[in-house]
């Protein structure tokens, strides 16, 4: 004690007292003592007040694809479908006419029927004037097998022959037709005329959910043989897509002769057909008013972009 108070004595420094008379007249009011605490502070004992993960997003409703024909088709043929830009390129130098029937999706115009009268087939040409919501894309394949009921299946699509991985890699402007098939009986000319579409490689588009659809398909007794031909592209895969949209269907990809007669030669061996009448490029040429593309009313909301 003695020790403290000479400590507390010494020359220059503050009294006992006058430090208890400092800290008994200081202001010691909480300025936030009075304010709504912050949101994240608010606990609650209720459940009623939690919410529940199980339950949907009003934002985010049950989505359902209503695929209907509008217009007489045949059933039990083979199904030629062209889709996407090679489906816009393909169709204007063959000789299809005028489509007899039209595929609808939620009320929506997405492919076209045709009867052509050079093949014994059922050709479709899908998504070349509008695209399909990505999560549309199974139900959408497997409810038009289901309608058609093809005997065998070949699909004309694109894959990205700059973004294509290979152990030798090409040049774009080399890069040659791909195919994939879910059967080795495929045509012998395939060797000849095109090469495999080889893993790592992926698709993710319509075309790659119609082969899906052929394989692990609702009431049929057995798999569909399907084939899928792949013309190279010089852009990267389209962004997939949460609605009906054109963006992408705008931009133009041209062939040349040689690569789209080894196409069309591919498309009729799958078909067991062994030539046209008419090769490729000896279509009708004029404006095709099914084909014009549809503009977006607004643009689709894709998240950040440029």
């Amino acid at each position: 004690m003695w020790i403290v108070a000479l400590w507390l004595a010494r020359p220059g420094a503050c009294s006992y007292f006058a430090l208890d008379r400092y800290y008994r007249t200081m202001d010691h009011t909480d300025v936030l003592a009075d304010t709504v605490p912050p949101r994240y502070a608010i606990e609650s004992d209720e459940e009623e007040d939690e919410e529940n993960p199980l339950l949907s997003s009003p934002s985010c409703p049950n989505r359902v694809a209503d695929v209907k024909i509008d217009g007489p088709y045949d059933s039990g043929k083979p199904l030629l479908l062209a889709t996407g830009h090679a489906g816009q390129y393909w169709s204007r130098g063959v000789q299809l006419g005028e489509p007899k029937a039209t595929v609808v999706l939620n009320g929506t115009e997405v492919a076209y029927i045709f009867a052509s009268t050079w093949a014994n087939a059922t050709i479709v040409v899908s998504e070349a004037t509008i695209r399909i919501p990505m999560w549309a894309v199974y139900s959408y394949a497997k409810a038009l097998i289901q309608l058609l009921k093809p005997s065998s299946m070949v699909v004309l699509d694109t894959y990205s022959a700059s973004q294509y991985i290979d152990a030798d890699p090409i040049a774009v402007s080399d890069a040659p037709i791909r195919y994939l098939s879910t059967h080795s009986a495929y045509p012998s000319t395939f060797n000849l005329v095109l090469s495999p579409f080889s893993p790592p490689n992926v698709l993710q588009s319509t075309s790659a959910a119609f082969i899906l659809a052929s394989l692990t398909c609702f009431s049929l007794s057995q798999s569909i043989l399907s084939t899928l031909v792949l013309l190279p592209s010089p852009y990267s895969p389209l962004p997939p897509n949460s609605q009906l949209t054109s963006l992408g269907l705008t931009q133009k990809i041209e062939w040349p002769m040689d690569t789209m007669l080894k196409a069309c030669e591919a498309l009729l061996g799958c078909l067991g057909i062994g030539q046209m009448k008419e090769e490729w490029g000896h279509g009708n040429n004029k404006k095709v008013e099914w084909l014009a593309v549809r503009r977006d009313g607004q643009l689709p909301d894709y998240g950040m972009y440029i």
